[in-house]
């Protein structure tokens, strides 16, 4: 999907910096990708606090 948006210019030329033959697509994409995974670990941890067991495949939940 083609999106336009707006970024820190700052943080992209520090990313930039750390990954030089990443691209602007890239370094959102890798971001986009973080994120998510990054709400599922809350969302897991949010129905462990609950005790709440959680079923489901882990080395397919890893790769993801």
């Amino acid at each position: 999907m083609r999106t336009n948006i707006e970024i820190n210019d700052e943080i992209l030329r520090e990313i930039s910096q750390l990954k030089p033959a990443s691209s602007k697509k890239e370094i959102v994409n890798i971001a986009l990708k973080e994120y998510l995974m990054y709400l599922k670990r809350v969302d897991l941890l949010t129905l462990i606090d609950k005790g709440i067991d959680w079923e489901g495949d882990l080395e397919q939940w890893r790769s993801q």
